[in-house]
């Protein structure tokens, strides 16, 4: 088999990259190790905006759950409140498995040809060529790899580009997803789905979270493992944080903690370098991921598509070597560079002194100022046609 690119990963960073690389006319083979559809650990929200930044989005109304009109960030003495409350819904929330499987089919739909539950077990690359090794055994030429399969990404690890995380680098999060109906819900919850957030839960480096969707509850728990490792049992944390949201009148007194899930994210900044010749890494597999929050989807979805604009320019007669990809890197680091780098300075002011930064933050004069925060699109700048 031949295509001009694979893209390893089929969520939603790797069918965002595959869908507009074949609308450019590029020959494009997407594979998951996964079969679909499948569900995925995730809190599952982003940013609203993602609408306005994929139109294509709002004739798919059917992969929204809900939309989000604000958050309530709370201190670790609980005492303190941070009330972010909105006309406009300023999130939305997805279930995993259906928002997932809706952009796979996108991407099929403009061309883009899918295997799945058959993995990468190797790959090759050189300055003159590349090529793919399935679990299966069979063996794919290409042009360029995207390896868009997450923070255990097998792209970065035989690439070598990311074999490993460093504790401080990662975070360590445990999610359950209940679904309690949408009665429940609206009980809870009403149709404003306000999120909850509390910050250092139980002295932990991070935070619990609960998104209300649709009929669906996520609640988690995260925190960066280099400061948790030997300290703090997460699955014991979770059962604690449930008790206290049962205290909070947040979540109904009757919710049954079933099996919990964990999974690993990167929290830092993205990787120095995420490209090589013929490989290009995009979202968790470079560490694109807003570390004060964890969210990774909306990233995924960005540097997918500047990912796809950036192979199809190099791939119009320049060619698939590191010096023409390296753009991505830079497109990258001028749209949404100084964001990240101002996020996790602010993650870390915040967990410095959470009691004190969330009580001044409680102020209508600083709720005023955070409400005029630029919320212009990160990604429709880009040079590339």
């Amino acid at each position: 088999m031949k295509y001009e690119v694979v893209v390893v990963g089929a969520g939603p960073t790797g069918s965002t990259a595959a869908k507009f690389l074949a609308e450019k006319g590029v020959s494009v083979l997407m594979v998951d190790k996964s079969k679909f559809p499948r569900d995925k650990i995730c809190g599952g929200s982003m940013d609203v905006r993602i609408l306005d930044d994929y139109k294509y989005l709002q004739n798919c109304k059917e992969l929204i759950e809900c939309y989000c009109k604000g958050s309530y960030i709370y201190s670790p003495s609980l005492k303190n409140v941070i009330k972010l409350e909105s006309e406009n819904p300023t999130s939305l929330c997805v279930l995993r498995d259906k928002f997932d499987e809706g952009l796979k089919n996108l991407a099929l739909d403009a061309g883009v040809e899918f295997i799945d539950g058959n993995g990468v077990k190797d790959l090759v690359t050189s300055v003159n060529r590349a090529e793919v090794t399935l679990e299966d055994g069979k063996s794919v030429n290409t042009e360029v790899i995207i390896g868009a399969d997450g923070v255990r990404s097998i792209v970065a690890k035989k690439s070598g580009l990311k074999p490993k995380w460093a504790p401080d680098e990662i975070a360590s999060c445990v999610i359950q997803e209940f679904n309690i109906g949408e009665s429940t819900i609206d009980e809870f919850f009403t149709e404003k789905r306000y999120k909850h957030l509390h910050v250092r839960f139980g002295g932990m480096f991070g935070y619990g979270w609960v998104f209300p969707k649709k009929e669906h509850l996520n609640i988690g728990i995260g925190a960066i493992q280099s400061e948790t490792k030997g300290r703090l049992n997460l699955n014991e944390q979770f059962k604690d944080y449930i008790k206290v949201l049962k205290s909070q009148k947040i979540i109904p007194d009757d919710l049954v903690i079933g099996k919990c899930r964990g999974w690993p994210l990167p929290l830092k900044l993205p990787l120095e370098k995420c490209y090589a010749d013929r490989i290009i890494l995009c979202g968790d597999a470079a560490g694109y991921v807003n570390p004060i929050d964890g969210g990774g989807l909306i990233f995924g979805m960005y540097t997918g598509e500047i990912a796809a604009g950036v192979i199809s320019w190099a791939l119009n007669g320049r060619g698939a070597s590191e010096a023409y990809l390296s753009k991505y890197k830079t497109e990258c680091d001028n749209r949404f560079g100084k964001k990240l780098k101002r996020s996790l300075l602010i993650r870390n002011i915040v967990n410095s002194a959470p009691e004190l930064i969330i009580k001044i933050g409680s102020s209508r004069l600083f709720r005023k100022r955070l409400s005029k925060e630029d919320n212009k699109s990160l990604v429709k700048s880009t040079v590339f046609p």
